[in-house]
């Protein structure tokens, strides 16, 4: 089939192959051929990669990997692709902001002009709590969350049938989480307003099955003026603290179980990067987990673009994604036993649903 293609179909195929591996690849090469010669003008079109994404999205999302997994499995999770995009604006329309109990544009210059989704403030992306909990959890395990935010990731655990427990150092996002659930009325959703340190007052050792979390990022969001806030923290005292509170964390969990944090790097007055990603790998073997996926989340580019152009005058490049870092704590052989198939539905009443994937 392929002798009958032209040059620039060939080119397509070829870079169809590349996006989505050989074994997926070859189980619908036979469709994506069809779709290349019957759908498009190959002659005049572009053979880019994200044209091609675009011209075979509806055949690749078909397949059975990619509703097993809700999105595919890879190293590169893409939040800007249609279906991420799709399914997580039906989820936030249910869950609601997950930071309203803090101030808007912590992160970035109030100068900046953003849209009504994008304040300037860290928003934990629903779509990815969805597929972390299905991928590394299961129906009824106990979630800790040592630096709870935003009440995205308890909601979602609570949705899920999962029990979660967050600690939370500021009042008014844990007072902000509450008043949000009594509105969603999910059970199983515990936040209390404390220091991580003290989690030993709250919770047994070995019987937490997932730590998920996102860390505060050194100093670069600011979210209150208590002495025990890590973002208050010269980065020495941050680390040494961190990696205090990732021990006695880690010591909840089960054996033969995972703990997820979403980090990213960022720069020390100066301009350089601290190396925060490295030092959240260290602080994990410490507590002995180790590393067993590192997942790179590409963000929307949003107020990237308006930072841009300031930034590069000193050369410096605008991060536009963040590491989704997998710890496994125990015998890795025995993971396949624990975790089995997922349910790929969402988890919220919706008439669309039928529609995603």
């Amino acid at each position: 089939m392929e002798n009958k293609l032209t040059e620039k179909q060939l080119n397509i195929l070829s870079k169809a192959k590349e996006i989505f591996g050989d074994d997926l690849f070859e189980k619908k090469k036979e469709e994506i051929i069809n779709k290349i010669k019957l759908t498009y003008d190959t002659e005049v079109i572009d053979y880019t990669g994200e044209m091609v994404k675009e011209l075979i999205n509806d055949i690749i999302y078909d397949s059975n990997l990619f509703k097993r997994c809700i999105v595919p499995p890879f190293s590169v999770l893409d939040t800007k692709q249609g279906a991420w995009k799709d399914r997580r604006e039906l989820l936030d329309e249910y869950l609601g902001y997950s930071v309203v109990g803090r101030e808007e544009n912590l992160t970035f210059s109030k100068s900046l002009k953003y849209g009504e989704k994008d304040k300037g403030t860290s928003e934990f992306n629903s779509v990815l709590v969805e597929i972390i909990y299905k991928w590394f959890g299961f129906p009824g395990c106990n979630v800790y969350d040592p630096f709870a935010g935003g009440h995205i990731r308890g909601t979602m655990a609570g949705l899920l049938g999962y029990k979660y427990f967050g600690i939370e150092l500021a009042p008014d996002q844990i007072n902000a989480n509450i008043e949000r659930n009594k509105v969603l009325k999910i059970p199983n959703i515990e936040w209390v307003n404390d220091d991580s340190l003290n989690v030993d007052k709250y919770i047994q050792d070995d019987i937490v099955d997932l730590i998920f979390s996102c860390p505060p990022y050194g100093d670069l969001e600011h979210y209150t003026d208590d002495p025990r806030d890590l973002s208050n923290m010269n980065y020495s005292k941050f680390i040494e603290t961190y990696e205090e509170i990732i021990k006695r964390s880690c010591r909840k969990l089960r054996n033969n179980r995972f703990a997820i944090f979403v980090v990213g790097d960022f720069r020390d007055k100066d301009g350089f990067y601290r190396g925060f990603v490295k030092d959240t790998i260290i602080a994990f073997r410490k507590a002995d987990l180790k590393l067993y996926n590192e997942l790179i989340l590409l963000n929307n580019i949003t107020s990237a673009s308006l930072r841009a152009n300031k930034a590069f005058i000193n050369r410096k490049m605008i991060k536009i994604h963040q590491n989704v870092l997998v710890f496994f704590k125990g015998d890795n052989s025995v993971i396949r036993n624990i975790y089995r198939e997922i349910d790929s539905k969402l988890p919220i009443p919706t008439p669309k649903q039928k529609n995603l994937l």
